[in-house]
Parts: structure tokens; C-alpha cells; sequence
């Protein structure tokens, strides 16, 4: 299946189950499948009564390490999209961390789940400390199974990637950040086959942070890991222009 062109144009996929659920778009969208009825909250932008909201949980990528709070993408985007995006992202933690802090939060908070979105980011640092992405890639997954299993909707994140250079000089002793480098390449490669298989929204953050020739843009980057306050607004801009797309989805659905 294709996605419609608004999809690739905003950076992320939707790919759905079952085909009794596909609705095709109309114009000059192709042939995209719409959210079954699991994935079917009721929306309502910035002008509706109901407060819709997105609960991001990840890593310093998404806390917005290095960049004043009010600089940091989920701040940037609830601004421009009208929706309230909860940040709970936390410096160095690992999708192992990520998937304990879900549960807690499921446990604490049920019963809005068809206000609310999750979206997920992490995985770098569990490669940085363990020289493997085996382990976030069973983390990722079993969020996405447990979120769906208790009729909650997820998102995934492909983080920006690394930038190559400027490395934190304390994280050198630890971490070999050219087989890092690789090692992230393939996991979000790995996530993005992950989502189409199951039918998972994302978000590729990637497509900001590198040219054409497929070169990091330095110039985003705080540290080569994380990114500056202009790449936090880039950041912002996608998950509005996303946001948008899935209203508009379910205007047409």
C-alpha cells in the first residue's frame, strides 16, 4: 500500500488493519488506509471541546536536554497545535526505563483513551551503554503490544540520528560512536519495518536533520547528540504539521 501524500509530506505513515477499515482519500491523495476503529478517537483542534493530548515519553531528545524549556519541541508544538503535549522524557534513560515509566503512568491515569496519544522516542542510549539495539527494539515492541492491548494509541519517533561530531567528552570512555552511529542507522531502520508491519504512525525526525546527500546538519546539533534550539523548533514544526494530518484524516474519514 501507498501513503497519501499528505503523509509523506508531514514525515510519518500510517499503514492499517483490517481492510474491511481502509477508506481510500479522494484528489490527488493516494490510495492510504485509514486508523481502524481501535485507532478512532474523536477529534477536535484547537476549537473543540475536548482537550486532546499527546503524553511523550522518551530520553534527553525528548526532555530537551541543553535548550530552555520553553524552547524545547513539545512545548513548541502544544503552542502550535492547540493540544497538550505532556513531555516525559528523562536524561539518559533507556527504553527499558521508558516501558516501567508507561506502566506507572497507565496504572495511575486510565480511562482517557480517546483524549490521548502516546509517542514514543528511545533506544540511543541503550545502545550507547550496551553496544546493541537487540534490547530496544524488544522494549519499542512491547510498548507498542501493551499500549495496544489496553486500547491505548501509540506513535513511534525516529529520533534526528547523531551528528558526527562534538561528541561530550565524558561519554568517549564509554561509548564508540562510529559503531554507535551504525548501530542507530539500523534500529530506526528496524522501527520504520516495525510500524509498517503493524500498522504504527510515525514520525521521522530524521528527514530534518540531514541534507540531501544524507550528511548530518551540524549546524542542529548541540553536541552531536542532541539538538539546539533551531533543531527543536524543526522538531515542532513536523509534530504540528502531523497533528494536522491526523485532524484532517478524520475529517475526511
Amino acid at each position: 500500500m501507498q501513503c497519501c501524500l499528505l503523509t509523506i509530506e508531514a514525515g510519518f505513515c500510517c499503514k492499517t488493519v483490517p481492510p474491511s477499515c481502509q477508506k481510500g482519500l479522494k484528489g490527488l491523495e493516494k490510495e492510504c488506509t485509514m486508523f481502524s476503529r481501535h485507532f478512532e478517537p474523536a477529534f477536535r483542534g484547537q476549537n473543540g471541546a475536548q482537550d486532546l493530548e499527546l503524553i511523550c515519553l522518551g530520553d534527553s531528545l525528548t526532555y530537551g536536554y541543553g535548550v530552555r524549556r520553553a524552547q524545547c519541541w513539545t512545548e513548541l508544538a502544544a503552542a502550535a497545535s492547540g493540544w497538550t503535549l505532556r513531555n516525559r522524557g528523562v536524561c539518559g534513560d533507556t527504553t527499558g526505563g521508558m516501558l516501567s515509566r508507561m506502566r506507572e503512568l497507565l496504572r495511575e491515569e486510565p480511562g482517557r483513551r480517546d483524549e490521548r496519544y502516546f509517542l514514543l522516542m528511545g533506544g540511543c542510549n541503550d545502545i550507547f551503554y550496551s553496544g546493541r539495539r537487540e534490547g530496544a527494539q524488544e522494549n519499542m515492541a512491547a510498548m507498542v503490544h501493551q499500549l495496544f492491548a489496553v486500547g491505548e494509541t501509540p506513535i513511534v519517533a525516529l529520533g534526528p540520528g547523531l551528528g558526527g561530531v562534538n561528541y561530550p567528552h565524558s561519554w568517549l570512555s564509554l561509548t564508540d560512536f562510529p559503531a554507535a552511529e551504525a548501530l542507530v542507522r539500523d534500529y530506526e531502520d528496524w522501527l520504520e519495518r516495525f510500524c509498517e508491519a503493524f500498522g504504527v504512525r510515525w514520525i521521522d525526525f530524521r528527514r530534518d536533520f540531514r541534507d540531501a546527500a544524507g550528511r548530518a546538519r551540524t549546524e542542529l546539533y548541540l553536541d552531536g547528540l542532541h539538538p539546539n534550539e533551531a533543531g527543536h523548533r524543526m522538531m515542532a514544526e513536523r509534530v504540528a504539521r502531523v497533528i494536522a494530518v491526523m485532524e484532517r484524516e478524520q475529517m475526511n474519514a
